[in-house]
């Protein structure tokens, strides 16, 4: 038996559905702690009754919808494979555009989606919206829009990634060996020194790297397969080896 170091919540009475049950740590950010509902005291007027119902119906929505979203969080960090430090700040980060009203007549699975991609994008390693997209209701274009947003709205900043932040992910799901890693690792910085990846998609020149590395080693790696990783198209995973290749030339 593996124990962890945080408490186990066991305060769930045994009529609450399963799928409802909070069983991890209780001072986890990606379950909703439930409070109790507003009750009628001696002396209080049925006006005041109506209000308190009131409150209690809105409270409940705003359970539900916060608890929904999590459940997407949750379900897109298992999904994606982020380690738990991230799908921890996923739920935190979701929290805040929750508080903030930005699931106001926003979709709610976007804004899931765009709090996990930005939570990568912070901890490492990091993801592309057509990754988050592949396991998300929601489409590429809705998670972009959804994350220019949460980005304005809760005034959040993001450095632009670099290639070798996706180097590993896209290296690991090809397929190719350690010493085909470490030569694109190489092609890497050799090119970001020369300053060959700016201005270009950062996963397409990883990817780039990647299959120019296996190219000799294993010539069963296709193009196709390498830009569905790094979520490029193939016509830009090969404009990208060609920029790169020219820049290994010139040095």
């Amino acid at each position: 038996m593996v124990l962890d170091d945080q408490p186990i919540e066991r305060t769930e009475p045994s009529w609450t559905p399963r799928d409802e049950r909070r069983t991890g740590p209780s001072t986890s950010q990606l379950w909703l702690q439930k409070g109790t509902t507003i009750g009628k005291a001696k002396g209080v007027s049925n006006s005041e009754v109506a209000k308190l119902t009131h409150y209690n119906n809105r409270l409940a929505y705003d359970e539900k919808s916060l608890l929904r979203g999590l459940r997407e969080v949750r379900s897109l960090a298992a999904a994606l494979d982020v380690p738990s430090s991230t799908a921890e700040q996923s739920a935190y980060l979701y929290r805040k555009a929750a508080n903030a009203n930005l699931l106001q007549g926003r979709s709610m699975d976007a804004i899931a989606a765009t709090c996990v991609y930005i939570a990568a994008r912070r901890n490492g390693p990091p993801l592309t919206f057509s990754g988050v997209a592949t396991v998300s209701p929601v489409s590429e274009s809705d998670i972009s829009t959804a994350y220019r947003t949460v980005l304005s709205e809760l005034d959040l900043s993001m450095r632009p990634p670099e290639p070798q932040e996706f180097l590993p992910r896209i290296a690991s799901r090809v397929g190719v060996s350690h010493s085909v890693q470490r030569e694109a690792a190489q092609i890497l910085a050799t090119a970001t020194e020369a300053g060959a990846h700016i201005g270009q998609s950062p996963p397409g020149v990883a990817g780039a790297a990647v299959y120019g590395a296996a190219k000799r080693a294993d010539p069963d790696i296709t193009q196709d397969d390498v830009a569905d990783v790094a979520g490029v198209s193939p016509v830009t995973l090969s404009r990208q080896w060609q920029n790169l290749k020219d820049t290994l030339e010139d040095d």
